[in-house]
């Protein structure tokens, strides 16, 4: 049975605080290219125009709802610094590749790159932690900057 996750004011506020450093975001296409078979991300804009449309509160739901798939930068535009970072590996071998790399940011104490990494490869949801919903194997890196 597939868990059901509501996107209540709080829930949103507190992803919204975690994950969204800027307004602008993209989003995964609803049908797949007829040719390719593939689901491609593109920034939305108003109807009719070249506007691009900003990341809201109701956006955010629908996200985490499961109703649509948007992505977000995790570069704060004003700083151009990051709090997170998320890396999917989902191929053979890829636990092994993600402790190299682990081990390898972990080395650079000088850009605080690295202060909680979560190795997690079976879904999960917490926001009030680190933890997000994940799919496959994940690497999810919180930074304290």
């Amino acid at each position: 049975m597939a868990t059901t996750i509501t996107g209540s004011r709080q829930v949103v506020e507190d992803y919204q605080k975690l994950f969204a450093n800027c307004r602008a975001y993209t989003m995964q296409s609803m049908r797949p290219h007829p040719e390719s078979g593939r689901h491609y991300y593109f920034r939305p804009s108003k109807n009719g125009t070249d506007i691009p449309l900003m990341l809201t509160d109701e956006t955010i739901r629908q996200h985490l709802e499961g109703k649509i798939t948007v992505g977000l930068y995790a570069s704060n535009p004003s700083t151009q610094r990051c709090k997170w970072v998320a890396i999917n590996a989902d191929y053979k071998n890829s636990m092994e590749d993600l402790l190299k790399l682990q081990y390898h940011l972990s080395q650079d104490r000088a850009q605080r790159l690295a202060n909680a990494w979560h190795l997690i490869t079976s879904p999960t949801w917490r926001l009030h932690g680190t933890a997000l919903s994940v799919c496959g194997s994940l690497i999810v890196i919180a930074t304290s900057i």
